[in-house]
């Protein structure tokens, strides 16, 4: 495979993408399989070379923002609800202790921000 991409990830599914900083949680609306084509091949011959055409490369997914983990939500009254298309090798699919781990941090800065206020 040219990308690795997490196979497990289907349309429902949450995800964090790590393309670009993110603070989102993402929910799969579609995916898109790419295979590779001869035009694929003789266009980027350092890319595809190895690759015959038809096969299977990451494919393409539509995800929507439909949780926001930054503080920027706090101030902003607008509600983010963005569809984009991203290549499959830049999401991570949720995990429940992936949500745990990130309650933690949260009760850890909280803690620390509660000591110091007067």
């Amino acid at each position: 495979m040219l990308y690795e991409w997490d196979k497990d990830i289907k349309v429902g599914d949450y995800v964090f993408c790590t393309y670009r900083i993110s603070n989102f949680i993402h929910k799969v609306i579609e995916i898109e399989p790419k295979f590779v084509t001869n035009i694929d091949i003789n266009r980027y011959p350092d890319v595809y070379g190895k690759l015959n055409a038809g096969d299977e490369i990451a494919p393409s997914i539509l995800i929507e923002k439909t949780f926001d983990l930054s503080p920027n939500h706090l101030l902003s009254k607008k509600k983010v609800n963005m569809e984009r298309w991203i290549h499959a090798s830049f999401l991570i699919k949720v995990k429940q202790e992936m949500i745990t781990k990130h309650m933690k941090r949260l009760s850890d800065a909280l803690e620390i921000i509660s000591v110091n206020q007067p």
